[in-house]
């Protein structure tokens, strides 16, 4: 059908925004690593821009809310989550257009960050892994405002399909020995999930727009 092909097209368009974010991390990794372990250092993790309740809060760095989401602590961690977002960020900015997922990828981080300084006050953060909850908010959120719009063999990827592998990746977070920031997961996820609400993917915008407030406000952000 018509759908499907205007689907196909948009899902199969080159993720250059993707691939450099991925670049960035791995760069970043490297000069933090030295490939000698030392992105396990915390105080190395502070001065290239971890999460710190303390520093943001009260010496007012509040470019940590982005700058951790840039941070990996192992190979392992920088790994999965590099591959989580390869696949997710590959479809999705296809079919929102590069300036659109680029907004949702970064309010996504931003609010992981800031859901982290309501209950993580201890703690340093880093990972890309807040951001990328917010993609798979987004992918929620598409799957249900255009649900019949997607194609029968695609439709598990989006909405409320893919709630399971969501909520396994929440109940993860309860084993102690993982270190995962629940906060930064669920503050990711909800933050992502009102910015597929929001904006229109590029897929649709011959169906629909944004108005200039919203696309300000999302700008803005």
């Amino acid at each position: 059908s018509a759908t499907e092909r205007r689907f196909f097209t948009f899902e199969q368009k080159r993720p250059f925004v993707t691939l450099a974010v991925i670049a960035v991390n791995a760069i970043v990794f490297l000069l933090l690593d030295q490939l000698r372990g030392r992105s396990h250092d915390q105080q190395n993790l502070i001065q290239f821009g971890a999460y710190s309740y303390h520093l943001i809060i009260e010496v007012g760095e509040y470019w940590r809310l982005i700058t951790h989401t840039f941070l990996h602590i192992g190979i392992p961690h920088l790994l999965l989550n590099m591959i989580l977002l390869f696949f997710i960020g590959q479809l999705l900015e296809g079919l929102y257009g590069k300036s659109r997922y680029i907004i949702l990828y970064f309010v996504s981080a931003m609010g992981s960050g800031v859901a982290s300084l309501l209950f993580v006050k201890e703690a340093i953060g880093a990972g890309a892994s807040g951001a990328i909850f917010g993609l798979m908010g987004v992918m929620v959120a598409f799957g249900l405002r255009y649900k019949d719009q997607i194609p029968r063999r695609k439709a598990n990827l989006f909405g409320l399909s893919i709630l399971p592998f969501i909520g396994v990746d929440v109940l993860l977070g309860f084993i102690p020995q993982l270190h995962i920031n629940i906060a930064a997961h669920l503050g990711g996820l909800i933050t992502g999930f009102i910015g597929g609400l929001i904006l229109t993917p590029a897929i649709y915008t011959h169906l629909e727009r944004e108005t200039k407030p919203i696309l300000t406000f999302a700008l803005a952000l």
